[in-house]
């Protein structure tokens, strides 16, 4: 079947996305500004933009940018540092998204190789 694209796990991602969002908490030591976008986040989705934080929302958004980019790698680095319950939720996309940055790098091993082969030949 082939690795998915990074189209296609984008796709994949949108509606776990929005979940994990929408379910995300602030930490106990948030601040008021944390507790206001997530008390607004129950009404419309309010999320950070940019390398923000750690925190659940802030994960979601860094795997979107990354899928959107087709950084399929960041979006990777991203993903596993979600917390236990969103990671959990999402653990198909998970290994979906591995299967597609394991797919690269074989790739590259492939192409690299062939290149190092076609220099060799020409000596």
């Amino acid at each position: 079947a082939g690795a998915p694209t990074a189209a296609a796990l984008a796709a994949q991602f949108a509606p776990l996305a929005a979940k994990t969002a929408a379910n995300a908490a602030p930490e106990g030591g948030a601040g008021l500004g944390d507790r206001l976008a997530a008390a607004a986040g129950r009404l419309v989705q309010v999320r950070r933009m940019g390398e923000g934080g750690d925190d659940a929302a802030s994960l979601t958004t860094r795997v979107e940018e990354a899928l959107a980019r087709g950084a399929t790698g960041e979006a990777f680095v991203a993903w596993a540092k979600l917390p236990g319950p969103a990671k959990a939720s999402s653990q198909a996309f998970g290994d979906a998204l591995s299967a597609r940055v394991g797919a690269e790098t074989a790739a590259r091993g492939v192409l690299s190789e062939a290149i190092a082969a076609l220099g060799r030949s020409k000596s």
